[in-house]
């Protein structure tokens, strides 16, 4: 349904996105749908036709934040099971870490006896005995998503790495920046040594001409980075 994109703007527009999806999703549009019509009476027509289902949409969106977003979506899964309101979601979306959460149940319901209905029953299960038994790739989830400190405990290898990691970061971050502030706080110092010759030297001139280098290239920096010259999308 969706048209090849041209290559001076390879974006599909918005209209032709969901008739494809409701097309997809639903079958035909209606016969008196204004398919060479206006870009703008086709999206109204559109959206039109997707408020009117008699069965409202619901989509489940997964946020981003690594091992540690997907540990969270796995308790939102289970909370979501639990309250029988998991099978009731029609669209799954996902990015980054909620891509990993959302990834592994889709390849569970398919690979799992009774689809969606048996992974709903087995993320349910309140108890981790029964959980550890009937869903094995619940519990792997869990005893990997701590990922930074897997064995816990003060005398453990993994405690101590992680706190020679920290420490080590604090240092590395220290070496980089100690410097910066140490030059700015010399500023002063010289600007007060100049002021002290005899006799003393014409400071504003050599003052505004660095005030000026410091507005032009900012400005500089600031026309030339690329978002401000991307090209905008119809």
């Amino acid at each position: 349904m969706a048209k090849e994109a041209s290559l001076a703007n390879p974006s599909l527009p918005l209209h032709e996105v969901l008739e494809s999806e409701f097309i997809a999703l639903h079958g035909e549009l209606r016969a008196d749908y204004p398919i060479s019509a206006d870009p703008s009476v086709r999206l109204e027509s559109i959206c039109s036709a997707i408020h009117g289902l008699k069965e409202k949409r619901a989509a489940l969106c997964l946020s981003g934040g690594g091992i540690r977003s997907a540990a969270f979506g796995l308790g939102i899964l289970q909370g979501l099971a639990r309250c029988r309101l998991l099978d009731k979601f029609h669209y799954l979306s996902t990015v980054a870490g909620g891509g990993f959460i959302g990834s592994w149940l889709i390849a569970w319901i398919h690979r799992a006896e009774g689809g969606l209905l048996g992974v709903v029953w087995q993320l349910a299960q309140p108890d981790d005995a029964i959980l550890y038994a009937k869903a094995p790739e619940v519990w792997s989830l869990r005893a990997y998503a701590n990922y930074l400190n897997p064995k816990v405990g003060l005398f453990s290898a993994d405690t101590w790495r992680l706190i020679a990691t920290y420490f080590r970061n604090i240092t590395a971050m220290s070496l980089i920046l100690m410097p910066l502030f140490a030059a700015v706080l010399t500023i002063p110092w010289l600007f007060t040594a100049i002021l002290m010759i005899k006799p003393t030297p014409n400071t504003t001139i050599p003052l505004w001409v660095g005030v000026l280098g410091v507005v032009v290239g900012a400005t500089y920096v600031g026309v030339n980075l690329p978002s401000t010259n991307a090209p905008q999308s119809s």
